[in-house]
């Protein structure tokens, strides 16, 4: 999986690419001057969080547990014993 990473200098940001590979990833990132910040994912393009993503998740997550059949047994009350 490609993810962004923008580096704040004194003089420019520079941007580069990382593959991520597994739980954990080296990398280098070589800059011209001493880095001020580090922004991983710049772009939002992973890291993002709107109404849209929200409701495709809640859409993804209701379709997982009609597949399971347990999505009705939720709505369903059950005796006390």
């Amino acid at each position: 999986m490609p993810l962004e990473v923008e580096v704040l200098t004194t003089g420019k940001a520079e941007r580069a690419g990382i593959d991520l590979m597994g739980k954990s990833t080296s990398f280098d990132i070589e800059t011209f001057s001493m880095p001020k910040q580090v922004v991983i994912d710049p772009g939002y393009k992973i890291l993002r969080d709107s109404k849209e993503l929200q409701l495709s998740v809640q859409i993804s997550l209701g379709d997982d547990l009609r597949a399971r059949d347990s999505w009705s047994r939720r709505f369903v009350p059950t005796k006390a014993d």
